[in-house]
């Protein structure tokens, strides 16, 4: 292989996710408030005087407690809406495996019954193939019940539907109803994570802005420690 021949990159490896703007902004005003409290709480000058007004070393310890709870509330949202995009894909594939293999087994499952319609009506394999979810689960489940029966299997076998390959469709299904399963949750996951994200960033900015405006109003008369704490 030449020097410049580019590295093939595994078909099942995604991009890292990139944080959304909304994400990123409030990150970024987080953080800026989250210096004001810092350089706050190491300002030798700075500390008696917000000190009078309720903002000791304990009260600035609590504000960067809120802003790092908030923190970690955004990062929770970023995974959970991570969580969802997986979950989706993982959904996807599993429907189209199970759909395949249940669209073989079906038709291989009809043959020997096609002009015994009371057969096709027990094993489930009358009228359309079911294109809702619910539909699909119902009718392989009818189907794999009225395969054991002995007046159907021997013919069913007969044409390549047998036990094991009934075994393989029965595990195809469950699978895609457990990624469904896992995709609904992690749709319901992502608002409520949205939710706590904007709580608890709005703890922090409503806590950090009022100590902002207290110290603004204490050191007045001090330009250059409300410079050095970032305050304005």
């Amino acid at each position: 292989m030449s020097s410049d021949t580019p590295t093939p990159t595994p078909v099942d490896q995604e991009p890292p996710r990139k944080q959304s703007p909304q994400d990123k902004k409030m990150l970024e005003k987080l953080g800026q408030s989250a210096i004001t409290v810092r350089n706050s709480m190491a300002d030798a000058e700075a500390a008696p005087l917000l000190t009078d007004i309720g903002y000791g070393p304990e009260a600035l310890k609590n504000l960067l407690d809120l802003h790092d709870a908030a923190v970690a509330a955004v990062t929770a949202r970023q995974l959970a809406d991570g969580a969802q995009s997986s979950a989706t894909k993982a959904f996807k594939l599993a429907d189209k495996a199970g759909r395949k293999l249940f669209t073989r087994v079906r038709a291989a499952a009809r043959a020997p019954f096609l002009r015994d319609s009371a057969a096709l009506t027990a094993l489930g394999l009358s009228g359309r193939e079911p294109d809702a979810l619910g539909d699909l689960f119902t009718a392989t489940d009818k189907l794999l019940l009225a395969a054991q029966n002995p007046a159907y299997a021997p013919k069913l076998a007969t044409r390549g539907v047998t036990p094991k390959k009934l075994a393989e469709l029965k595990t195809a299904i469950d699978a895609l109803r457990e990624a469904d399963r896992l995709q609904n949750s992690a749709i319901a996951a992502a608002p409520k994570a949205t939710t706590a994200r904007d709580q608890a960033a709005d703890a922090f900015f409503a806590a950090v802005n009022e100590f902002k405006a207290a110290a603004n109003v204490q050191l007045a008369d001090y330009p250059e420690i409300r410079q050095r704490l970032g305050l304005k």
